[in-house]
């Protein structure tokens, strides 16, 4: 990936390079229609906002960790999340695309503007699962048989709470249809 001019960096959620506009918020309330080209920016994410991340293709926020609300939900559902990155919603402009790399290790950056990158696909099919059980976390179902593919030994973590957010198409908080 080419190297552009860099607006802020974080701790890097997943391993995925994405392109998109992103959507400065300071509460799940103040969000319009949101797409998989949008990238919420936020000082902080939680349990409230779940019904929008996976409506978008990627989260930044200023505060918190490899552990924070923001990283766990974003590894869940495979969008790629830049978090603890301090300053983002006052570096980042508004609907101006940018590019996020999660793909350049622990750091993740946050460029201006659309960066070219080439995207490598791996062969799952000669990879050995190790003596230790390898499972994984189920929030989505609709993403249950993609995710049979990888090499696992089942599930071992199922979030019930989004099962029932993505049945139902409603939450207890009140944001209606999602």
């Amino acid at each position: 990936m080419k190297e552009g001019k860099l607006l802020v960096k974080g701790d890097a959620v997943g391993s995925k390079i994405k392109i998109g506009y992103p959507v400065l918020l300071n509460s799940p309330n103040e969000a319009g229609p949101l797409t998989k080209e949008c990238i919420i920016v936020t000082d902080t994410i939680t349990p409230d906002w779940d019904p929008l991340l996976k409506k978008v293709g990627g989260i930044i926020t200023n505060k918190g960790g490899r552990t924070s609300h923001a990283a766990i939900v974003a590894r869940e559902l495979g969008v790629p999340a830049i978090v603890g990155c301090g300053n983002a919603t006052e570096k980042i402009v508004n609907g101006e695309i940018i590019t996020m790399s999660c793909a350049q290790g622990k750091i993740g950056y946050i460029y201006r503007g659309e960066l070219p990158f080439k995207e490598r696909k791996i062969d799952f099919t000669e990879i050995h699962l190790p003596k230790t059980e390898a499972k994984m976390i189920l929030a989505d179902p609709e993403n249950a048989f993609q995710l049979s593919f990888y090499p696992n030994n089942g599930i071992g973590l199922l979030r019930m709470e989004f099962i029932i957010t993505h049945s139902v198409r409603d939450t207890p908080y009140g944001f209606g249809e999602i």
